[in-house]
């Protein structure tokens, strides 16, 4: 199966990019993927988290505070911006996550997953202080998916963040 990152995936990479530079760095970090999912706030993730009820402009005060250098990179720079390791082992997992929920679309919920299952990060701290687990935020993703069902990317005029319930009867492999 050949794997597809959702334009909100897309979204949040470039996003990352850009609080990255923001921050005054030219790697972006998995503080710097927590970042683009509150900043962009209409996405999967975005979702779980107001799901799990965390004041995500408490978790960007905090995490910005932790890791801003006060320089910015100048935007002229942006093709400069790398992701690190971590970054690149949170896609791999989340690759495998959304494999595992049997859809060929990564999407902003299975990177915040992926983020959460990392060993350490500033945003990490933040949310675990206030419970939430890459295995509360899956329970989350799970419920928003609905049983037996995969979410999809749709119309957004159609669906709640660009999304629909598709049931598993009716997806074409």
């Amino acid at each position: 199966m050949q794997m597809i990152l959702s334009d909100e995936v897309i979204r949040l990479l470039d996003y990352a990019a850009d609080e990255a530079m923001r921050t005054g760095s030219r790697e972006i970090s998995p503080d710097h993927l927590l970042l683009a999912i509150i900043r962009d706030g209409e996405n999967t993730a975005a979702e779980c988290l107001r799901r799990a009820e965390v004041d995500q402009e408490a978790c960007k005060t905090f995490i910005e505070e932790r890791i801003s250098c006060g320089v910015m990179v100048p935007y002229e720079l942006k093709a400069e911006v790398t992701h690190s390791r971590d970054v690149s082992s949170i896609m791999n997992l989340s690759v495998a996550g959304a494999q595992m929920r049997g859809s060929d679309r990564v999407a902003a919920a299975d990177v915040l997953v992926s983020v959460l299952k990392m060993e350490e990060g500033v945003g990490k701290t933040c949310l675990k202080s206030k419970g939430i687990t890459s295995g509360t935020v899956s329970l989350i993703w799970k419920k928003l998916c609905g049983a037996g069902e995969e979410v999809r990317e749709a119309n957004p005029q159609n669906s709640v963040l660009g999304y629909v319930r598709i049931p598993k009867n009716n997806i074409s492999s």
